[in-house]
């Protein structure tokens, strides 16, 4: 990655295709293209790279091209609103929001903001050392694309904060951590690289037994409220329910995934699925598989027979998501996915 052969028209395309599948995969990969940017030497290496993404691009996306215009229009929508996934106010974002996502994604990802903070401590100490960027190990230039990728995609990503949005990010850490040991190979000595990097590795290893011990309990406790979820739905068949962002229920993912893909499926997802019914928190709409309604239908079952909501819990931040002009009772035990009764406010 940082020989002069990155200049060729062979490694730039292929720069541009790996980058163009990790783009259409998922779209917050679009921040690893400032990597060839910065690593590859001169103009055409970098137009042959984006010529390189543009056109694989083009060709993984042909089967879908009908869908094209509500791609497009999905993704100005997300860049064009302050809220999450097109919601919200117009603008590009919310300062105080962005903020607080911003330290909160820190926070979690410690190790990685770790790892990131002193890639960018170290590249910093290169440039000031070195009289002329000729002076400058060709490992500072692949060091500083990466870190530029990372930060980045923190950035994009504290838009809509979660987790696993930062894989293309994470994914990168092993190349920080193998870029700035060649760099201090250079300066201190292979005894104390040694140390150092055994001392690396060791923190590193614990830290991944822990983490994925934590994510082990978290998912025992994903399941229980779940469970306990169907547990009072079971006790009411009969009940309507509207499943919302983050339910579990079959139904959900089918409606979430059509939904990607305009509605294309819709009129057959209806007749196999009649009693579906879903809330979308972005845009507070009551809807099914064939159609959208009026709140005012919603209000005439709640006033004749049970009916619930299925899906994140409506707490914190995400209270301003909670349908308007109903009153939520929670019935199921607190939890990364709870039920709700709905039910009309009193009068004044």
């Amino acid at each position: 990655i940082v020989k002069n052969k990155m200049a060729d028209r062979s490694v730039a395309i292929t720069f541009g295709v790996i980058v163009a599948a990790g783009i259409v995969t998922k779209v917050t990969f679009v921040t690893v293209l400032i990597i060839p940017m910065i690593v590859l030497s001169g103009w055409r290496a970098r137009l042959w790279c984006a010529v390189a993404c543009v056109a694989t691009a083009t060709v993984l996306l042909l089967p879908i091209y009908k869908l094209w215009p509500h791609m497009a229009g999905a993704l100005w929508g997300i860049a064009s609103h302050t809220g999450t996934l097109g919601a919200g106010p117009a603008g590009f974002i919310d300062p105080g929001a962005f903020a607080a996502s911003l330290a909160a994604l820190l926070k979690d990802e410690w190790i990685a903001t770790l790892i990131i903070a002193t890639s960018i401590v170290m590249y910093a100490l290169h440039f000031l050392q070195a009289k002329t960027r000729a002076e400058m190990p060709r490992e500072t230039r692949a060091l500083l694309a990466v870190t530029l990728a990372q930060v980045a995609h923190f950035l994009m990503v504290a838009k809509h904060p979660s987790r696993h949005y930062l894989q293309p990010a994470l994914s990168l850490l092993g190349l920080n951590l193998i870029l700035m040991h060649r760099l201090l190979s250079m300066t201190i000595s292979m005894r104390v690289l040694a140390a150092s990097t055994w001392s690396v590795i060791a923190a590193v290893s614990f830290f991944q037994v822990w983490s994925s011990s934590e994510h082990v309990q978290n998912l025992d406790m994903v399941l229980a409220s779940q469970l306990s979820a169907i547990d009072v739905q079971r006790k009411q068949p009969d009940a309507k329910v509207f499943y919302h962002y983050r339910s579990s229920s079959l139904v959900s993912a089918l409606a979430f995934g059509d939904g990607y893909s305009g509605g294309r499926f819709g009129r057959e997802l209806h007749r196999l699925y009649p009693r579906a019914l879903f809330y979308s928190l972005w845009h507070k709409r009551y809807y099914n598989f064939g159609t959208d309604f009026p709140p005012q239908t919603v209000y005439k079952w709640i006033a004749t027979e049970p009916v619930f909501m299925q899906g994140s819990p409506f707490e914190g931040g995400n209270a301003v998501y909670a349908p308007a002009n109903v009153r939520l009772e929670r019935a199921s035990p607190p939890g990364v996915e709870v039920l709700y009764r709905l039910s009309m406010p009193a009068q004044p």
